[in-house]
């Protein structure tokens, strides 16, 4: 009995001990080393492991959306600030868009999350995560995968990004910051919302940033000094084909990974 006990202790402690180093690993300053290298891609295909590990990176949550085969549905959850309007017109074409991305056709639904108040006139990272953790009401579950977009007025951090990525599993696109660059331009406005939503999306799924301008990851879409109102036409609104390319590799290695 008294061996028994023993072996439960230590099996006990070499799961915590074991837990710890991973956990040390995967968000450790150094993020070349042996976990991130061999392992964080296998693990992070699971929501529960990703919790217990804190695997929150871009890119960690691209399972839940590219493979379909275990999660047939998606839910796009819209989290605004009660100044942050969102037309369906912007809506519809995210949802279209991510549709034919992760394909899960017929399959995505747009949510209306909550409506929050502001307390600060720009948010820091720290404040970010805060609200995000608030109002994180939805997550991957059962046969359906989740997107969170939090709408917020502005980053304190760097003031003219218009775009960011939160854990895992969501987007942040600053309203106020690009209300007020395109000004009472409405229709610039609604693109540059697409845009922004469907390239921090994009980081979600695993792309950097790219350097064709014609194409959704290239990273002045996310910084508000290089959009013009007059020029919103021509910002993209969906993957470029070099990027959808990507997106395939990144789902092929998803399911080929042992």
């Amino acid at each position: 009995m008294k061996k028994a006990v023993i072996g439960v202790l230590i099996f006990l402690i070499v799961v915590i001990f074991g837990s710890f180093s991973i956990r040390y690993f995967a968000n450790a300053p150094e993020q070349d080393n042996w976990f991130n290298r061999d392992y964080r891609a296998k693990l992070s295909r699971y929501p529960l492991l990703r919790s217990m590990y804190g695997l929150h990176w871009d890119g960690d949550g691209a399972a839940d959306y590219l493979m379909s085969a275990r999660y047939p549905e998606m839910d796009i959850v819209i989290n605004r600030f009660d100044e942050c309007s969102i037309s369906p017109a912007v809506t519809e074409q995210i949802q279209l868009e991510v549709e034919r991305v992760v394909k899960k056709s017929g399959q995505v639904r747009i949510v209306d999350g909550s409506v929050f108040a502001l307390t600060l006139d720009s948010y820091d990272r720290p404040g970010i995560r805060a609200i995000a953790s608030k109002y994180h009401e939805r997550h991957t579950a059962g046969q359906t995968a989740v997107l969170n977009v939090y709408c917020l007025n502005s980053y304190s951090e760097q003031p003219s990004n218009v775009g960011l990525t939160v854990n895992e599993d969501g987007v942040v696109v600053f309203f106020k910051t690009l209300q007020n660059d395109v000004g009472s331009l409405s229709d610039a406005l609604e693109t540059y919302l697409i845009s922004t939503i469907l390239h921090e999306f994009g980081h979600q799924l695993g792309l950097p940033h790219g350097t064709d301008q014609t194409c959704l990851m290239a990273e002045t879409v996310e910084v508000a000094g290089e959009l013009d109102p007059r020029f919103a036409s021509f910002t993209p609104v969906s993957f470029c084909p070099e990027e959808i390319q990507r997106i395939e590799e990144i789902r092929s290695a998803l399911y080929n990974s042992k």
